[in-house]
């Protein structure tokens, strides 16, 4: 993959994220979904991803990866306060570039906390999150470790089911700085969070 053709597919994930910010703002003015309850809500799913790397020099490539993870979260009314989450990656090697380069695969365990806000569509709602997270992580099949900082981005369609319960699929991103390397990494997740409240709806 050349490099104008990573930023076009970044500009285009970018583009659907403020969409669906867009489409959210637009539909909480006159969305009539339940009043909003302070709760904390425990949560947990797969994800996949899709890092790009590159670095100086050296050629634009994709991996492919999935992970595991769940967390905790308090909600203020619409206001997400805190997001934690811990989840387990593993990212497989790159393509191959003309030239013969490949960027290796790692595993890693991420702790991450974002925080944002809750938009209504309906009995649905659309959350929107950002925040940062540190990544432990060692080289596939070697005895290297190291450990990265990211960037979170997300958006979130929860679709309430039963009393408490809550499916989640979200959209993800990830900007990681891995040293001399950079990884922007669009996703997928599914999860499905429980409902603590905390008090009366507001």
């Amino acid at each position: 993959m050349k490099l104008w053709q990573f930023i076009a597919v970044a500009r285009r994930t970018l583009s659907l994220f403020l969409l669906l910010g867009a489409i959210a703002f637009t539909t909480a003015e006159t969305a009539s979904g339940p009043a909003a309850t302070s709760s904390i809500r425990l949560f947990a799913g797969p994800s996949l991803c899709l890092p790009v790397t590159w670095a100086e020099d050296n050629p634009t490539l994709p991996h492919f990866g999935w992970g595991l993870g769940g967390g905790a979260e308090l909600a203020l009314g619409r206001v997400i306060a805190a997001r934690l989450g811990i989840d387990v990656l593993w990212i497989g090697s790159s393509s191959v570039s003309p030239e013969g380069i490949l960027y290796r695969s790692w595993e890693g365990m991420r702790f991450s906390l974002a925080a944002g806000y809750s938009f209504p569509i309906g009995r649905m709602s659309l959350d929107v999150t950002a925040g940062g997270a540190l990544t432990a992580a060692d080289y596939r099949g070697t005895a290297l470790v190291f450990a990265y900082p990211s960037l979170l981005a997300r958006a979130d369609l929860d679709i309430p089911v039963m009393k408490q319960g809550i499916v989640r699929v979200g959209l993800p991103l990830e900007l990681m700085f891995r040293g001399a390397y950079m990884d922007f990494a669009p996703g997928l997740a599914a999860s499905f969070a429980w409902s603590f409240p905390l008090g009366a709806q507001r």
